[in-house]
C-alpha cells in the first residue's frame, strides 16, 4: 500500500471545504489500496490555522471536528534523522538558488522522496521549487512523476462526487484558496480547474503526477471544444 503524504497547506483547504472526508473515502478505499499520511508537526500547525480560520473569516467549528477525523484516519509520520539531514541540505540548495521551498514543505519532499508513496500539496511556489531542485538535488530524483496538486485532488472529488458538491465546498471557505474560489465560480464547471492545472504542470512536468486525478482515471470533459 503507498501513501499519500499531505502537506499542510492542502489539509487545511481540505478541511475548511468540508471535503476531506470525501477524499479519504475515495482514495482510501479497498479498490484503491492508498493511505494517508501527516507530519506528525500537521497536529499543532494545522490546527492553529483551522482555529483562526473559525475565529477571523466566520467559517464553521465543524472544520475541527473534520480535522480530527482525519488524523484519526491517517498515519500520523516522525521523519528519520537521514531525512531530515536531506530536507536541511534542500533548505540550503533553494535559499542558495532563491526559490521558495518552506522547512515544512522541504520535510516532507525529503520523506517522500525516501518512502514509497506521492506528495500531495497546495503550495503552487513549492512545486515549482522543487521542479527547480529535481535536477540539482540528487536526493530528490526518486520524487519525479510523484507530487500532486491542490488541483488534482479537487479534480478526484469532482470525478466523484460533483462539480456542483465540489463547488458547495469551495464557496464555504472562499478566502482559503482564491485560484479555487475563481474556478468554482457560477456556473460551476470543469473549465476552471483543468485550466489552472494544464497551467501549473507546465511549469513542472518532470515533479508532477501526469495524469488529471489522484486516481489516475480519464477525465470526461472535451477540452477542445470547452467555452
Amino acid at each position: 500500500m503507498d501513501d499519500y503524504f499531505l502537506d499542510n497547506d492542502l489539509i487545511i483547504k481540505l478541511v475548511r471545504y468540508g471535503l476531506i472526508d470525501e477524499l479519504l473515502a475515495h482514495c482510501c478505499s479497498p479498490e484503491r489500496c492508498r493511505s494517508m499520511a501527516v507530519l506528525a508537526t500537521a497536529q499543532w500547525v494545522c490546527r492553529n490555522a483551522l482555529e483562526k480560520a473559525v475565529e477571523r473569516h466566520g467559517e464553521s467549528a465543524d472544520v475541527l471536528r473534520l480535522f480530527e477525523s482525519l488524523l484519526a484516519a491517517a498515519e500520523v509520520v516522525e521523519p528519520t534523522a537521514a531525512e531530515v539531514a536531506n530536507a536541511a541540505a534542500l533548505e540550503d540548495l533553494a535559499s542558495e538558488l532563491r526559490l521558495p521551498l518552506d522547512p515544512g514543505e522541504s520535510l516532507l519532499a525529503a520523506v517522500v522522496a525516501a518512502r514509497a508513496g506521492a506528495l500531495l500539496t497546495g503550495d503552487k511556489r513549492a512545486i515549482i521549487a522543487l521542479e527547480a531542485l529535481v535536477g540539482r538535488a540528487s536526493q530528490l530524483g526518486s520524487l519525479q512523476g510523484r507530487v500532486g496538486a491542490l488541483e488534482q485532488a479537487m479534480m478526484t472529488l469532482v470525478m466523484h462526487t460533483s462539480v456542483e458538491d465540489v463547488a458547495s465546498g469551495v464557496h464555504r471557505a472562499p478566502a482559503a484558496d482564491t485560484a479555487m474560489r475563481l474556478a468554482f465560480s457560477p456556473p460551476p464547471s470543469m473549465v476552471g480547474l483543468l485550466s489552472y492545472l494544464e497551467y501549473l504542470r507546465g511549469l513542472a512536468p518532470q515533479i508532477m503526477i501526469s495524469a488529471d486525478s489522484l486516481c489516475f482515471e480519464a477525465v470526461s470533459y472535451d477540452r477542445k471544444n470547452a467555452a
